[in-house]
């Protein structure tokens, strides 16, 4: 993080949280485009990152974004079939149409075509958008959306997510801060900036 973002930061979230209204002040209004924690502003804005009633450090910080991970990690492990999974535990195959995990894969598979025959066409002109680990992920993560709201995928979700992915993953640190050995890090916005923590 630069110095510049440094400021930024700590004048928005003096002590490691924030005030909504003054969030509303920035979020409404020009200001938004002349901060370049964008994304930090966003993910307290939309409570990615939680209020916290008292000033919140490094440890915290750190527990929140660990649980968050968790959360999301079980999010794939239940609604993420493997279809060799699938195979190794039960003897009905694929063409049963019996089995309801069976069905639930070829259901998956269908909505995942639709989400990626969407993403394929996201903002080609920006190379960020031609990776196909950052479309791996948009992907998925479209995909547990609606899978976890139970919600029908519509087109534009694709834009949506694209451009939340694109915004939080550029603001991120490349490599991960030794907090504990940073004195000046007192609220951890280098630990919410990093991409390993």
């Amino acid at each position: 993080m630069s110095c510049k973002q440094e400021k930024q930061f700590r004048s928005i979230f003096p002590n490691g949280t924030f005030f909504k209204p003054a969030l509303d002040e920035i979020i409404f209004s020009e200001k938004i485009e002349t901060f370049k924690i964008k994304s930090a502003i966003w993910k307290f804005y939309l409570t990615i990152f939680p209020r916290i009633s008292s000033s919140a450090g490094v440890p915290e910080w750190s527990n929140i974004i660990k649980q968050n991970r968790l959360l999301y990690h079980k999010i794939q492990k239940r609604f993420i079939i493997n279809s060799i999974e699938i195979k190794d535990h039960e003897l009905i195959g694929p063409l049963s149409q019996e089995d309801a995990k069976w069905n639930q894969y070829f259901e998956d598979e269908k909505q995942m075509n639709q989400i990626i025959t969407d993403t394929n066409r996201l903002y080609q002109e920006l190379d960020f958008f031609r990776d196909q680990e950052n479309m791996k992920h948009i992907n998925e993560i479209i995909f547990l959306h609606i899978r976890r709201f139970n919600i029908q995928y519509k087109q534009g979700y694709h834009e949506l997510c694209g451009i939340i992915y694109y915004l939080f993953k550029n603001e991120m640190k490349s490599t991960c801060i030794d907090y504990q050995s940073d004195i000046n890090d007192n609220f951890g916005y280098n630990f919410l900036f990093s991409k390993n923590p």
